[in-house]
Order: structure tokens, then C-alpha cells, then sequence
């Protein structure tokens, strides 16, 4: 048995050390995430799009008992603006600096003032950079950020051609043509067949963006599609064929279809070719956006989005002392129309509004839904035309159109009973029945007016006529400090309206009330509530809080 000295143990341990450091093991240890320190700043996503003005939205990071308040600036004062070549509608490009404004109902959402006359417009090739300025609160701290960013709008994005795949089986190429291409909707088993986009791109672009934009006035969907054939027994179809699942939103218009990195896995560039599944398509006109970004949404798209939910992604954005991305994009359109047999987005929006489960015990309980209800029974529902604009629009718009006798084949539903009622108020008629059937039981008529009495004096800002007595609503929701069912309503109302306190004054009563209530907390509300009680000092929810 040998010996070995101290000397030569502590020798051999030195060796060992280097020699285990130099092979680089890998073990649990390789793969613990850094400790990365949480960004609690101002978050920014703001672009420059060939052919289009400049938009950039901010968005602090809120704590955790904090009360969401996107609808009012959390800023105290902001300065932000967008420097480079921009052209203009009298032509040629000038080197301008934009200072970007406020949105009115999106005041953290910066843009080109509506009165800058001709509007500049982004320029494929050229470079910009945004300076921004904020005093805020942070934390109860008040602390000013700036932020700079720069990027360029890439060049030599083009869509070749389509590889469209056939009833039978097959492909067929198609060169591309901008003005439109006319593709037949492939039923059930080939609605999974996919769409492949071939792309001729420059090396300096990091990705590509999709939106695809749909008709709700003459769009819909068919129902002969792989999903609906597994679900199979589980689907309880309606007259119309429709099952209750719908691939896109139908009181929406567009949807983001993802964002494809420009790289290479297994020899194959990504960015080769877009591929978009058949079953994606909506029946009727439809429009792919292709949006070829720079370097920067690249990054933000693999490292800001990804550090969210993995602890191990290092984000990385272009933002100078901030976080998120400010990109240049280029923009190609390509208008499609499908062709097929498909449910209209018109009846897909009631069935899917109107429906109750276990999760949804009522219907017509979601934003959009609220605000559809009276749309459709009052008829307008299909009409999706420029004209009669947005669902907000549309919504104030309907009332009207019980004029033109249009709700008659809408009112015998049960959930239109009120909509009819509102809308008798808000016309001042002869009779708060007047739009109802005749056949409608004295109990579901009594129902019906008290909900309709409810949703009127609200939208009315509590005007009384001949037909509705506001009185008592506008006790319990105006006056009252305690809460209230009409308070709770009057708080939903206004919040599917993006609190528009300039244009709805119960609004900013509500907002009062909400805040104090549901002890909200939060530096920003804080402020509106200050802003608004400072204008509006009779308001009888300032007057009593500020008693308490």
C-alpha cells in the first residue's frame, strides 16, 4: 500500500480541478437560469410602416395590487416623437422630426396629429430613430425615463408565387397577382391541406408579420372541417349547420396570424416559404397582410416575448434604456377570395353571443357581445357597410332602425325584448311597448321593462320622458354612495365604452364611485379621479367622498 504525501494530494487535487474545469462537464448546474434582474420600467411597441404613418404604444409595468388602467395616461407629461425621410401626398420625401400626439381614447398610444394636413408616410430603405420622454409615477416614486430607439425599413420583400393545393389531392402553382386571386374552400378530409407563400427576401430582414382582415357583411365559414368532424356528437347543431365553434371572431374584422423568423433549422430557411392551412380561410373576400420586418422585431419576438415564460431567455431589445421593440416594417397586400358554402358571420355572432354553459350561465355577457345585442335586434346586425362604421357606432346608430321596421323578424327572440324597450325610450314613442310582439306574457313584459329601464336611463345620462322615469336610477347610480346593482351596470357600461369621460359624463361620476368602492389602487385612476372631481366639484360622488 503506497503512501501518498500531503504535498502530493494537494498537487493532484489542483490537477484534478484544472483538468475538470477544462472539459467543460455539463451537469444540472449548466442549466439553472441566470439571475436576471425583473424590467419594471416602461414597456414600448411602435413601428414605422412603408406607405404609412408612425404609431407607438408605451405601457408601465404594473405591481401586483395595482389596478389595470389602460384607458388613462399613466404619464404626468410625454414627449415623443419620430425623426427621417417621410413622404408626402404633394410627393417627394422630406427629412421631418414628428412629434407624435396622444390617441384620444388610447392616450399611451402615440401617432401623427390628425391636423399635421398631409399625412408622411414611411419610405422603404430609409432609417428613423424615436426619442421618448416621460414623468411618471413609479411605484409612488415620481421618476422621468427617456428612451431612444433606431431602425430601418427593410427593402426586397416579394411574394412569388402560391403552391395551392387541390380537391384532389395535388398542388397547383399560381404567380402571384396583386389585384386578386380567386381559391375554392377544400372541405373536410382536405381542409387541412395547406397554402405555401414562396418569398423572395433580402438577407437583412429578420422576419415576417401576417394579419389577415375578412368580411363580416358577406363572410363566414364553412362547417365541413376536420374540428368539427372530431368533435363529432359533442357539437349540438343549430338549423343553420353551425356547432358553436368558430375559427375567427365574428365581430371582429382581422386577425393575427404570427410572426416566421428569418432562419435556418435543418438547412431550410424559415422565411422560404409561408404556409397558411386551408381550414384558416373564411368564405368570402379576404386580405393577407405580409409585414417584412426589420432586426429588431426578430429580437423582441425571440427574447422579450420568450423571457416572459421561460427564465432562461436573456431578453434583448432594441429599446435604449427600456424594453421592447421600435421596428420598421414593409408592407405587401394580397386580396383573396374564397369560395364555398359557409354559415354567415351574422348568424355565428348571435348563436355564439345568445349561448349559455357551465361556464357562461347568461349570454350576451362578454364586451362585444354587450354591445352587438342592440345591433342585431334592431336589425342593423348585417349591415357591416362603411357607412354605419364600428360596433360602438353601430350600437348608437340602432335605435333608428326600429324606425325603419327593420328589427320585426329579430324582436319575437326573448333576448331582444329589452333592446326593443330601450329603444322605444331613447325614441321617446307613444308607448314603451311599441316595438315588442303582441304575443309577449305580462310577466316576461314586466321582466323586459325593467332591464330596458336600466340600460336606458344609462345610456341616456338618466334623461326622464313621457315613457321612462329616471328619477329613482339616477338616485342609486348618481347620488347614492353605497353600492348598487345599477352602480355595478353603470360601471360595466362605461368600461365597454373605454371610459370616454369627455363624451359620457356618468362616466366620470362612475369612475369616481368605482374607484372609491372597490378601493382600487392605483396612482393613475388616483389621478383621473383628482382631474375629473376638480372640474366636476357638485358631482355628488366627489362631494361625498371627500366628506367621508
Amino acid at each position: 500500500m503506497s503512501i501518498i504525501s500531503k504535498e502530493m494530494r494537494m498537487f493532484l487535487a489542483v490537477v484534478g480541478a484544472l483538468l475538470f474545469a477544462a472539459c467543460d462537464f455539463n451537469g444540472p448546474w449548466s442549466f439553472y437560469p441566470e439571475e436576471t434582474e425583473i424590467y419594471g420600467g416602461i414597456f414600448t411597441y411602435g413601428y414605422v410602416i412603408e406607405g404609412e404613418s408612425p404609431r407607438v404604444c408605451f405601457s408601465k409595468t404594473y405591481q401586483l395590487e395595482e389596478s389595470s388602467a389602460e384607458n388613462f395616461a399613466f404619464y404626468d407629461s410625454a414627449y415623443v416623437t419620430v425623426t427621417g425621410n417621410f413622404e408626402q401626398d404633394e410627393g417627394g420625401a422630406d427629412s421631418l422630426t414628428l412629434v407624435l400626439v396622444p390617441e384620444r381614447l388610447k392616450p399611451s398610444c402615440f401617432a401623427v396629429s390628425e391636423d399635421f394636413g398631409s399625412m408622411p408616410k414611411g419610405i422603404g430603405g430609409e432609417k428613423y430613430s424615436l426619442q421618448a420622454y416621460f414623468k411618471w409615477d413609479s411605484a409612488g416614486t415620481t421618476v422621468e425615463s427617456e428612451f431612444s430607439a433606431n431602425t430601418k425599413i427593410p427593402v426586397g420583400f416579394e411574394i412569388s408565387g402560391v403552391n395551392a393545393p387541390q380537391a384532389d389531392g395535388s398542388y397547383k402553382w399560381y404567380d402571384i397577382d396583386y389585384d386578386g386571386m380567386e381559391f375554392d374552400f377544400l372541405e373536410y378530409p382536405r381542409d387541412m391541406d395547406a397554402y405555401n407563400f414562396a418569398t423572395v427576401y433580402d438577407s437583412s430582414i429578420g422576419g415576417m408579420a401576417m394579419t389577415m382582415e375578412y368580411s363580416l357583411k358577406d363572410g363566414g365559414e364553412n362547417q365541413n372541417i376536420f374540428l368539427n368532424h372530431m368533435l363529432g356528437g359533442m357539437l349540438d347543431e343549430d338549423s343553420m349547420g353551425f356547432g358553436g365553434v368558430a375559427i375567427h371572431d365574428p365581430l371582429e374584422t382581422s386577425i393575427n396570424k404570427g410572426f416566421q423568423e428569418n432562419r435556418v433549422v435543418a438547412g431550410i430557411n424559415m422565411l422560404d416559404s409561408i404556409v397558411f392551412p386551408n381550414m384558416n380561410f373564411p368564405i368570402g373576400e379576404v386580405k393577407l397582410h405580409f409585414y417584412a420586418t426589420d432586426s429588431a422585431f426578430f429580437l423582441y419576438h425571440r427574447y422579450v416575448l420568450n423571457s416572459f415564460s421561460d427564465p432562461t431567455v436573456q431578453p434583448k431589445s432594441n429599446i435604449e434604456n427600456g424594453m421592447g421593440v421600435f421596428g420598421g416594417m414593409s408592407h405587401l397586400v394580397l386580396p383573396l377570395t374564397i369560395k364555398g358554402e359557409g354559415v354567415a358571420y351574422s348568424h355565428i355572432a348571435v348563436a355564439s353571443c345568445a349561448a349559455t354553459s357551465m361556464i357562461q350561465e347568461d349570454g350576451w355577457n362578454t364586451k362585444s357581445c354587450r354591445l352587438f345585442q342592440d345591433v342585431f335586434c334592431s336589425g342593423l346586425g348585417e349591415d357591416y357597410d362603411g357607412e354605419t362604421g364600428d360596433l360602438y357606432v353601430r350600437n348608437e346608430k340602432a335605435p333608428e332602425y326600429y324606425r325603419e321596421g327593420k328589427y320585426k323578424d329579430k324582436v319575437e327572440h326573448d333576448y331582444c325584448y329589452a333592446p326593443a324597450i330601450k329603444a322605444a325610450m331613447m325614441l321617446d314613442t307613444t308607448s314603451w311597448s311599441v316595438f315588442l310582439p303582441k304575443s309577449i306574457s305580462k310577466k316576461d313584459k314586466d321582466e323586459a321593462y325593467g332591464d330596458a329601464l336600466k340600460r336606458y336611463c344609462v345610456a341616456s345620462n338618466f334623461k326622464s320622458n313621457d315613457i321612462a322615469d329616471c328619477a329613482e336610477m339616477e338616485k342609486q347610480c348618481m347620488e347614492s354612495l353605497e353600492e348598487s346593482i345599477c352602480k355595478e351596470y353603470l360601471w360595466q357600461w362605461c368600461a365597454d365604452r373605454n371610459w370616454d369621460i369627455e363624451k359620457y359624463e356618468q362616466c366620470g361620476s362612475a369612475l369616481v364611485s368605482r374607484y372609491y368602492l372597490e378601493e382600487q389602487q392605483s396612482s393613475i385612476l388616483e389621478n383621473a379621479v383628482k382631474n375629473w372631481c376638480k372640474k366636476n366639484a357638485k358631482d355628488p360622488q366627489c362631494k361625498g367622498q371627500k366628506a367621508k
